[in-house]
């Protein structure tokens, strides 16, 4: 019988640690971790994963960084560290992440990963934090990392329940566009693919209507059920891990052969875009319209 490789599950839902497991343990190892402060007190095991040729990534809300966490991270060579922050101040970020929390994780960077880890910032753009978007860079310099990955922020989950923060189409539009024109930075920027207009050099175009949900992504829930996107949420069906193989849902399962099999709306097919952005995003057309076969509404036809 061959070794097993290794992997290590962190997140803070059981469930969710308990789906993982599911699909992984045939093949692998797995080990479970509640928080990253139990992860840390695993690093034995991770360097087990590392030895077996498998990258790892962290996304952190930095609240908890301390020296000792930071000099473990220092020796390992992660694939990427992500720390998010919703605002380039405390008023817009804490407005989100709670109150004192801008503070204690620009000063865990500086004190303890600046010049010493190399890390990105994850902020999603909102309605409290776009008219700061040109701080960003300053702050990026600030705390010494090394990438920006901006977000856009989807009514979905509890993001639906607070349409106030969601961009229009013209704001996220205008954002991008400043974005272009940062000059003389020294890291690199990334903006989460939006496929909603033809001059969008970063958009990935399917052969199908459609987006990244069920060709390139999917989504295991708390529950052990299998979605072609998070952001779809009861917007399709869904098959369960505790009846059926990861590699079978993923191949034959019932969501995706339906987001896969989409037929194309008359007014995307006629539309001289439409091979630039293959109708955008089912999860905003499921938010907006409750239909995923329905046009993106931040098409620009349509806004």
């Amino acid at each position: 019988m061959r070794n097993k490789a290794t992997i290590l599950v962190v997140d803070d839902e059981y469930g969710v640690r308990q789906s993982f497991k599911m699909i992984l343990n045939t093949e692998y190892n797995v080990l479970l971790a509640e928080s990253g402060e139990e992860a840390f007190d695993l690093f034995q095991f991770v360097d087990r994963i590392f030895a077996n040729g498998i990258d790892v990534c962290i996304t952190s809300n930095g609240i908890r960084i301390n020296r000792e966490i930071a000099e473990e991270l220092s020796r390992r060579p992660y694939g990427w560290i992500n720390i998010s922050l919703e605002g380039a101040t405390a008023k817009t970020n804490d407005a989100v992440r709670g109150k004192g929390t801008f503070y204690a994780v620009v000063g865990n960077l500086k004190k303890h990963f600046k010049y010493r880890i190399r890390f990105g910032l994850s902020i999603t753009l909102n309605s409290i934090n776009i008219h700061e978007i040109d701080r960003f860079p300053g702050l990026a310099r600030e705390v010494g990392a090394e990438v920006i990955l901006l977000r856009n922020l989807y009514p979905i989950g509890r993001g639906a329940s607070s349409d106030s923060l969601a961009l229009s189409f013209a704001e996220y539009r205008q954002a991008v566009e400043k974005i272009s024109q940062w000059k003389n930075k020294n890291f690199m920027v990334q903006t989460s693919c939006e496929p909603i207009h033809s001059d969008n050099e970063t958009a990935t175009i399917y052969d199908n209507f459609g987006c990244a949900a069920g060709n390139t992504v999917a989504t295991v829930y708390p529950d052990g059920t299998v979605s072609p996107c998070s952001l779809l949420g009861n917007g399709i069906e869904r098959d369960s891990l505790r009846s059926k193989s990861f590699a079978t849902i993923w191949n034959a399962g019932t969501g995706f052969q339906k987001i896969r099999n989409l037929a194309v709306p008359y007014n995307c097919l006629s539309c001289e875009d439409y091979q630039a952005c293959s109708g955008g995003c089912r999860a905003r057309s499921w938010a907006s319209n409750g239909n995923i076969q329905s046009p993106d509404p931040w098409c620009k036809k349509m806004s």
